[in-house]
């Protein structure tokens, strides 16, 4: 595999996050009309803080997408495609869910959706374009096909729904480990929420269905081994899902961010593993 040096992350990460920056704050004024009134502590954040936070937020986006896209097998244009949904989905998407069901924030989920879009699919242009890959001949189909043939039918038949339950249980199992610790200031703060418990599961079953919905292209087209692909994935949800909605989120106290941040960081790297051991390509 090929792996960026240290001095092209120097430069290259900056100038990706840069993109990522001005492309939300342009396209957060696109769609300024679908923009939900914000509490007073979001709502007075200056503009030089807002490009500082963008900025770093993009930063990060592209420090886990360039983990990732030089091991994937592919034409630039599949490469690109997959690393736009799987940015999309992974960091926008599931944030506005969790603002939605999470928070007491009107109109998050219909504003930030298409607010991330483009956002997505340029950061995720520039990644691939900046950072190497390995030689392609455009062996999509027959990735696939080999991917496929490479266990039985009755493999996958157990696998794939193992897969999509494994996010939900991992979640309620750390977050029944962090529940004393945070219970309480979800109860004592008006704009937190916790969903019903029923309700609750369904969120977690359809974010593991968006979440491996642009994992499993990866998977397929993944050349370096099991391990790296492990590795790639678990601190790629950690910063999507984790560092960058924390850093970012005002409505979070030190204490819910350090508690959270324990939380999604096992999150992300058991998901991952079971991911990698039960799609991940054999050898």
């Amino acid at each position: 595999m090929i792996a960026p040096s240290a001095t092209a992350f120097l430069w290259k990460i900056p100038l990706c996050g840069l993109v990522y920056a001005v492309t939300t704050l342009l396209s957060a004024a696109a769609f300024s009309g679908l923009a939900p009134e914000l509490p007073p502590a979001l709502a007075e954040v200056g503009p030089a803080l807002l490009l500082l936070r963008q900025l770093l937020a993009g930063m990060l986006l592209a420090l886990g997408l360039a983990v990732i896209a030089p091991g994937l097998r592919g034409r630039s244009l599949v490469r690109w495609a997959v690393l736009s949904g799987f940015v999309y989905v992974v960091h926008s998407a599931t944030s506005a869910i969790e603002a939605h069901f999470f928070t007491t924030l009107e109109g998050m989920l219909s504003y930030m959706l298409p607010v991330a879009v483009a956002p997505s699919a340029l950061t995720a242009l520039a990644v691939v374009k900046l950072f190497d890959a390995p030689p392609s001949e455009g062996r999509v189909v027959r990735d696939l096909e080999s991917y496929v043939s490479g266990r039985p039918a009755y493999a996958w038949a157990w696998r794939l729904p193992a897969a999509v339950v494994a996010f939900p249980i991992i979640y309620f199992a750390f977050g029944m480990m962090v529940r004393p610790f945070v219970l309480e200031v979800y109860l004592q703060r008006a704009d937190l929420r916790i969903p019903r418990v029923d309700l609750l599961l369904a969120i977690q079953l359809g974010r593991s269905l968006l979440l491996l919905s642009v994992t499993l292209p990866i998977l397929i087209m993944w050349w370096g081994s099991r391990l790296r692909l492990w590795l790639s994935l678990g601190s790629t949800f950690f910063l999507f899902m984790g560092v960058i909605g924390l850093l970012q989120g005002d409505l979070f106290s030190m204490k819910l961010r350090l508690v959270h941040g324990v939380e999604i960081l096992a999150d992300s790297f058991v998901y991952a593993g079971a991911l990698v051991l039960l799609l991940g390509r054999k050898g």
